[in-house]
Formats: structure tokens, sequence, C-alpha cells
């Protein structure tokens, strides 16, 4: 997995401060991720029911953290479950398909993603669930490491989340789990978040919204609510219409002067965010930071072999970042698990 000394191999960044159809299958995998660790640690994973979202301090991924030879066997065994809760109900020939289709969506047909859905079939949310999701955990854990080392939310804010898996990739790098609030206008893809958390242990309270609606009420929201909280907006903000996207930039900036942390994720093609550059201006003169990423591909077993069947050459996990850490963050503790 991309993470620690010997995984990341960063580009250089670009700049810095100062320098409705049914869901997928509801084939219960094994909870391996659970059953696996708990044999390991003597630990069981608390199950938080789908809209309870106590904040968490305990659990396989929690105890995980602490070790990245264990984090791995977490992360590995929720691949695992993930890959077979979404190939279920569908030939090995037909996911590959739906896994190659989807990627064709995303790239031929960006202009359409903000009037129709990329995931609008079955076979798509397999693919996007069972193994574009992964690979996007993979990616934020490895930015969150690089940029927000000294960060310590306490609440994660995930606007539109898809299948929740950057707010979760955020959470297995802190400590202490912190309560995630999944934002999305797909009932499937809050189902996904849900389960997703589960597997990993963690708390999440989903909202079926627009990620603009929902971060205008945060930001109308009393003090202290956006204090040492993580916003994150992962491969979303580039689905928005014009108007919607402007209305975003600047709720996050507002978020920001009332304390978040903001992190945005996108992907590294330019075509696909020709607004990137008068983002970044405004993100750099505020003392955030602008970065190109192409980390290793150390994929999980499970994962590697669909990556080679669909027929991609994937030389790097790759993707773009803004980052703005939160205003008056108190000085770096024992909440952050090193990667040295």
């Amino acid at each position: 997995m991309p993470g620690g000394t010997r995984d990341r191999t960063p580009r250089q960044p670009t700049s810095r401060p100062g320098a409705s159809e049914p869901p997928a299958s509801r084939s219960r995998a094994p909870l391996r991720v659970t059953h696996r660790l708990a044999r390991i640690l003597s630990a069981r994973s608390p199950y938080n029911r789908a809209h309870d979202a106590p904040v968490c301090t305990s659990s396989p991924l929690s105890q995980g953290r602490r070790d990245d030879g264990l984090l791995r066997v977490v992360v590995d065994d929720w691949v695992n479950a993930l890959v077979s809760r979404h190939t279920a109900a569908l030939s090995r020939p037909e996911f590959l398909k739906a896994v190659r289709a989807l990627s064709a969506r995303y790239v031929e047909s960006r202009a359409q993603l903000s009037s129709r859905s990329p995931i609008d079939s079955a076979g798509k949310r397999a693919a996007f669930g069972g193994f574009y999701a992964p690979l996007h955990f993979l990616i934020v854990r490895s930015i969150v490491r690089e940029v927000a080392r000294d960060s310590r939310p306490r609440r994660l804010i995930d606007l539109g989340c898809g299948t929740g898996v950057a707010a979760a990739a955020w959470a297995s790098d802190l400590l202490s789990s912190p309560a995630i609030s999944a934002v999305d206008l797909n009932s499937w893809a809050l189902d996904e978040a849900r389960w997703n958390c589960r597997q990993l242990g963690l708390a999440c309270r989903t909202q079926r919204t627009s990620l603009v609606d929902a971060l205008a009420r945060e930001v109308a929201s009393p003090s202290p609510g956006l204090v040492e909280a993580g916003v994150v907006c992962a491969w979303s903000v580039n689905e928005l219409a014009a108007s919607d996207r402007a209305r975003t930039w600047e709720l996050l900036l507002q978020a920001h002067r009332l304390g978040a942390h903001v992190l945005v994720v996108e992907p590294l093609a330019l075509s696909a965010v020709p607004w990137w550059q008068s983002w970044t201006n405004s993100l750099i003169a505020l003392g955030g930071r602008s970065d190109e990423w192409r980390f290793a591909p150390d994929l999980p077993a499970a994962l590697s072999q669909l990556d080679q069947a669909a027929g991609f050459r994937r030389d790097h996990l790759t993707a773009r970042s803004l980052w703005l850490e939160g205003v008056g963050t108190p000085p770096p503790l024992a909440n952050r698990r090193s990667t040295t």
C-alpha cells in the first residue's frame, strides 16, 4: 500500500506556501476485517447503527494504526470483503467490463457528469464500489500522510462522499477515530459509506443532500462546529456545475476561517479540473499548498489482480490535492501515527 517512506514517490509539488436501480449485491462477505484482526489483537470491532455516530476510540483500524503491519492486515481484509461484495452478482468478465466502462465514462463523457450520474447501472456501481473506491482510499491515505501530518481532527466531513473512503482513509491515519459525517445525493453511495465504515470500525452518520447545501449548513452552525474538524472533497468538485463549484469554494474558505482543515483531491489530469489554477492561487495566498502526486502502487493482492485483468498498466497512483491547515490548530501532540 502507498504510505511509509519506502512506498512514497511523490512528484514535486506544483506550488507550496513560500516555496435509481437496486444497490449492488447484498450478499454478505465474511467480516474478515473484524474476525482476523480479533485473533491478533483480541479486540472486537464496534458495529454502528446506520445513523448513530458515537465517537469510536477502539477498533481494528485504531489498533492497526499503531503498526503498519497490522494496518495492512485491516486494509487488505477490508479490500477482500469489498471485492467479494461487489463481484458476487457478476461474472468476472462482466465485472471487468464494468470497470473499463466506468473509466471510459469519466474520460470520454466528463462533460455530462454534472447532469448524469456515472454510476447509473448496477455494473458501474459494482465497479465503483469494488475497484475504484479502494484505489481512492489508498491515494487519500498517502496524501494525508504527506500534507496533514500535524492535523488531529475529531470530526471528518466527507462532501460528495461516494462510498465514504476519503474520510475513512483520513481516519486511518489518526490514533483516535473521529466521527464521520458523509454527504451525498446518491442513496446507494451512502449505503456503501455506512458499510465501509462498519467494516473498518468507524463511526459514520450519513446525510442525503447536496454537498453545497450541507457545507452551507456547517458554515452557518454555531461555533465551535468546525473547530478541529476536517472537511474533505475527493473526486467530487469536478462533477459540479460551474455555479455550484464557485459556491463550494467560497464555503470551503469560510469553513477554514471557522477553524476547519480543508482537503480537496482531484484527478491529476488538468483537463478534468480547468478551474484548478484559480483555486490554487487563492489557497496559496492563505498559506495553503497545492501538490501533484505519484505514489507507488503497492496494491492489496485482490485489487492488484483485478487491475491487471482489466488491462491497466498502473505504474503509479496519481492525484492532485489542495490543503489548508485549520486556523488556530493546536501544536502537534500524540494523535498522529508515525510513518518513519
